[in-house]
């Protein structure tokens, strides 16, 4: 491992970190963008709800995989392999989208390619700022990339509605391309390491993603028997992941009870909050009548001032510690979720108001859970442990944008809606962002647990070996 700690050598991977952090913003850009074209794409290909959501969900089911590749094979190739490679998917996948833009089935088969890719850097970075920067240095850039989350997708919707605006929206389709930009530095200043060359179970890596692809397609999609195909999929991985000394998927780290505790935390939080990412275009829409011009103005003007917020909140995030990181920032989003629903069909700036809040939550939540899961894990394990946490997380965002997805098109929170007075309404999308509110209760529950005990125990004996661990 090259020595990081000399200021030439770190303040090269510091520019490739840098320049990892933009990827990554483009990617949230281009995921929100899609996001808030969903709507556009349900009526113009005359497709469901639950059918549109597709085009989202196959970016978590493979956010979720891909996550869980990449960051395993950091252990096996250099981490200038594997971005590079993530750059060339990424723009390959976005330039076919363009292509074929005229043909959802043929639109959800190039995301597919451009997800793959575009998860490269987010599948990479927690393991790339953990293993070559000093601890202090690692909290403030994941604290940085995490005030991105909220703006990249404000910024995303901004930008597609105003193409769309402009010219055909499937224009918009070609944003990713400026990361190509990216790949220069990736080259030059990632160190020029040789990878283990331990053998990938790629026969594991390929059951693991039929079995997830097929619980998550079947909810979308409502076919039974795809739940019949992943319980298959996943008993066969695990039966031949007991003959195998490196499987693909490390499970054996279930076995500590912080880390599985803190995992299933971050899959409360994280799915809770990216399905209302996914509802927000179309409260925007069916609610207030926004077109998609003045539904980008309204998440970028709210996101760009929590972005400021988290920028400003970075050296305080260091002295906070991870507990109270946690529970500010839940606080916050439940609050939000909780006013939002009750705030239906208010006055836009009180809405924008409520999703500032949202987003500065996000910071909070995600630098405490990522500290808190990096350590429950020994550096030997800290790729595997991230690619478990990669594919629960990917599964987690996907299932809950599916069920969302059904209940909406099921109208099973429908039956009208009733006035709170100064034209505010309880309706469908209230309900469900009450329902989002109370599952994050189950997050906070689980974040306590594993704070305390046994699990804190653990986490502090597994701190102190992160700390001694020379990076």
């Amino acid at each position: 491992m090259p020595e990081t700690n000399s200021g030439k050598a770190v303040s090269k991977v510091q520019l490739a970190v840098l320049w990892a952090i933009f990827f990554m913003f483009v990617n949230l850009s281009n995921e929100s963008m899609i996001q808030l074209l969903t709507p556009t794409m349900e009526e113009e290909f005359g497709i469901t709800k639950a059918q549109a959501s597709l085009i989202v969900t196959v970016a978590a089911v493979i956010a979720s995989v891909g996550g869980t590749v990449y960051a395993t094979l950091t252990d096996v190739f250099s981490m200038r392999q594997l971005l590079l490679f993530g750059v060339a998917a990424f723009n390959a996948g976005t330039l076919v989208g363009f292509a074929v833009q005229d043909s959802f089935p043929a639109l959800v088969a190039a995301r597919v390619l451009q997800c793959a890719g575009g998860i490269s850097v987010p599948g990479c970075f927690v393991v790339l700022v953990t293993r070559y920067l000093d601890p202090g240095e690692r909290m403030k850039y994941l604290a940085f990339s995490s005030t991105l989350y909220f703006f990249g997708n404000g910024l995303g919707s901004f930008l597609g509605a105003a193409i769309s605006n402009a010219a055909n929206w499937g224009y918009a389709l070609l944003l990713p391309t400026v990361t190509l930009l990216a790949a220069p530095s990736f080259w030059k200043h990632l160190p020029r390491e040789k990878g283990s060359g331990a053998p990938l179970d790629l026969a594991g890596a390929l059951l693991a993603a039929a079995g997830i692809a097929s619980a998550i397609l079947s909810i979308a999609l409502r076919i039974g028997y795809g739940f019949l195909a992943a319980a298959l999929a996943i008993a066969w991985y695990l039966a031949r992941m007991r003959r195998k000394s490196r499987p693909f998927l490390d499970l054996s780290l279930l076995r500590r009870r912080g880390f599985r505790l803190a995992l299933l935390c971050a899959v409360t939080i994280l799915g809770a909050q990216a399905c209302v990412m996914f509802l927000l275009p179309f409260i925007a829409k069916y609610v207030y009548g926004l077109g998609l011009f003045d539904t980008g103005l309204l998440l970028v003007s709210a996101y760009l001032p929590a972005l400021a917020a988290g920028i400003a909140l970075g050296k305080a995030l260091n002295r906070l510690g991870r507990r109270r990181l946690f529970l500010l920032g839940w606080a916050l989003l439940f609050a939000s979720l909780a006013a939002l629903a009750l705030t239906m069909e208010a006055p836009l700036v009180l809405t924008g108001l409520v999703l500032f809040v949202f987003a500065v939550s996000n910071p909070f939540l995600y630098t405490g859970l990522i500290d808190e899961l990096t350590a429950q894990l020994p550096p030997d394990k800290l790729g595997s442990g991230m690619g478990v946490f990669y594919l629960a997380m990917g599964g987690g965002h996907a299932a809950a944008i599916s069920v969302a997805s059904v209940l909406l098109t099921n109208g099973v929170f429908g039956g009208g809606s009733f006035p709170l007075g100064d034209g505010m309404q309880i309706n469908e999308y209230s309900r469900l962002l009450f329902l989002l509110a109370a599952y994050s209760l189950i997050g906070l529950l689980l974040f306590v647990r594993v704070t305390g005990g046994k699990a804190a125990a653990e986490s502090a004996a597994d701190r102190g070996m992160t700390e001694n661990h020379p990076l």
